[in-house]
């Protein structure tokens, strides 16, 4: 058995919106990760996945919960440790044009991390690594001379693949990794990182918004609605057996490439919202097809199904449903 490489725990994390009112964009979440394994987190804009991934790598300070790495709270680690941390967890970003600096060339980039974590003693062995990085992302040595703006999107995304990889991290976190790319090449990036992770024994964190490019690369899928997660499940039994309402909208909005096909009609309506932390009912009420009262008066938890889900939802754990 996999043992647990990261576990998150009741994950709080607040903004203040207009008007100084609290936001919760992360409500009490909790997931974990084994060591090999692949979760991803999918949901619409503005739900609160970047904010889960940017809290566990220390981006954000959390609020409240906890983020374990190795059964570590990464949030409590003392300097020397956070360092350590941050050789080990590392984050691939959504923008491949803004997240590399423009003035620097691509040695230079994947060279800034060998020098903080002090992995090699000369400048020679850290030009090599640079040049074995490279390679292993599909680019070539050549490439290492040049500036950002002379690649396309998808060879500026592979270069903050090696950089994630440069100080041999076990755990990455691809923040919407492939989102800004055609989508062609999104399924390029998709094979990259497969390919990555069974080489080099690699555990990922995968946050996307499309629910059909998760699946490819994904052992087992956390779907987050406005900062709660509704809905966890193996990826094969997501797809067959979708409970949540919500979960159940993303998956028919998926386009199907066949001319003949009868496209389902979602059942999402609407946009969501942030809400406030006063809200004390289901986040997901005012779109839900099944909502009934006691979903807009009390927040569901997120329990086990027969199924072998977890979902949070009043209408999905009764006998009704």
């Amino acid at each position: 058995m996999a043992e647990p490489i990261l576990e998150v725990i009741d994950l709080q994390k607040e903004f203040i919106g207009s008007r100084k009112k609290r936001i919760r964009a992360v409500n009490n979440v909790s997931f974990t990760i084994n060591e090999g394994e692949t979760l991803g987190v999918v949901g619409e804009s503005g739900c609160g996945k970047t904010t889960v991934g940017r809290t566990i790598v220390r981006l954000y300070d959390a609020d409240g919960g906890k983020v374990l790495y190795r059964g570590l709270d990464i949030h409590k680690a003392d300097r020397r440790t956070t360092r350590k941390l941050a050789k080990q967890i590392q984050m691939v970003f959504q923008d491949p044009y803004s997240s590399l600096d423009p003035r620097k060339t691509v040695l230079s980039i994947l060279e800034e991390g060998l020098k903080i974590h002090k992995l090699f003693r000369t400048k020679k062995e850290r030009i090599e690594r640079v040049y074995q990085l490279l390679e292993l992302v599909g680019l070539n040595r050549e490439h290492a001379n040049r500036f950002p703006h002379e690649f396309s999107g998808g060879q500026r995304q592979r270069i903050g693949i090696a950089r994630a990889l440069s100080v041999n991290p076990e755990l990455i976190v691809c923040d919407e990794a492939i989102s800004a790319l055609d989508v062609s090449i999104q399924a390029q990036i998709i094979n990259l990182l497969i390919d990555l992770q069974d080489r080099l024994k690699l555990t990922y964190l995968f946050i996307a918004h499309d629910i059909h490019m998760v699946r490819y690369i994904s052992d087992h899928i956390a779907v987050m609605y406005l900062g709660t997660l509704v809905e966890k499940a193996s990826t094969e039994q997501l797809f067959k057996n979708p409970l949540h309402p919500y979960t159940r909208g993303l998956l028919e909005a998926i386009p199907v490439p066949d001319p003949k096909h009868e496209q389902q009609q979602s059942t999402l309506k609407g946009e969501a919202k942030p809400l406030t932390i006063e809200h004390e009912g289901c986040r997901f009420y005012n779109r839900c097809p099944f909502a009934k009262e006691i979903c807009r008066d009390s927040m569901p938890a997120l329990k086990a199904h027969d199924s072998g889900q977890t979902v949070a939802c009043h209408m999905v754990h009764s006998e009704n449903w």
